[in-house]
């Protein structure tokens, strides 16, 4: 269990430091945010049953569909990799249908 929490917290803090990177660049202030909160919303969430992070979790898949299908059409890898980063803030099992 504390392995968890430590892998889980490991993938927040990458989360957080892309964000702070891309953000002003390839990220505006307010899709910087969607993405912390919903590290956040899973790293903080009990069971992958949480409202909050369904929710949060949804709308962080909303603004990568949208940022790949316009803006980051060359940055593929970066959203793979948040994709796999904000997930791996989840508890385990990560959440049913979540990509």
């Amino acid at each position: 269990m504390e392995a968890d929490r430590r892998a889980r917290l490991t993938a927040y803090r990458e989360v957080r430091a892309i964000t702070a990177e891309l953000r002003g660049t390839k990220l505006h202030d307010a899709e910087a945010a969607v993405v912390d909160r919903a590290a956040e919303d899973l790293l903080l969430a009990a069971t992958r049953d949480d409202a909050q992070a369904r929710e949060s979790h949804a709308a962080f898949v909303t603004l990568l569909d949208d940022l790949e299908s316009h803006r980051w059409e060359e940055h593929g890898a970066t959203a793979d990799r948040l994709r796999v980063l904000v997930l791996s803030c989840a508890p385990d099992p990560p959440l049913v249908g979540a990509r």
